[in-house]
């Protein structure tokens, strides 16, 4: 006698590769660096010292912004864009308060 065989039953292929018992996990948060602050910190004092040499050099506040933010679109230009460009603004305002001016007496009173 000849046995045929019987075409097994049409099973879907999605419920065979994932159990119903494992849940799937939502999207993970993108990693951050440990050093991430520490660099932050580094980069706004490169910054404020930037601002500070180009004030002595006579240069006016507005122009010393459009200066650094030039700066930090040209780092980060191809790929990113600066942690710190919207914070330019403050850091050279910090650079340019008015603090208490000198005073020199140069003749005898």
């Amino acid at each position: 006698m000849i046995r045929r065989k019987t075409p097994a039953p049409a099973r879907s292929s999605a419920s065979s590769r994932r159990s119903p018992a494992v849940p799937v996990a939502a999207a993970t948060p993108a990693p951050t660096s440990a050093n991430r602050e520490k660099f932050l910190q580094m980069h706004r004092r490169e910054l404020r010292e930037r601002a500070a040499l180009l004030r002595r050099l006579g240069y006016t506040r507005d122009a010393v912004i459009e200066r650094l933010q030039g700066y930090e679109a040209w780092e980060y230009e191809p790929f990113h864009t600066s942690p710190l460009f919207d914070e330019v603004r403050t850091l050279v305002g910090e650079v340019f308060a008015t603090s208490q001016a000198r005073q020199y007496t140069l003749s005898p009173e």
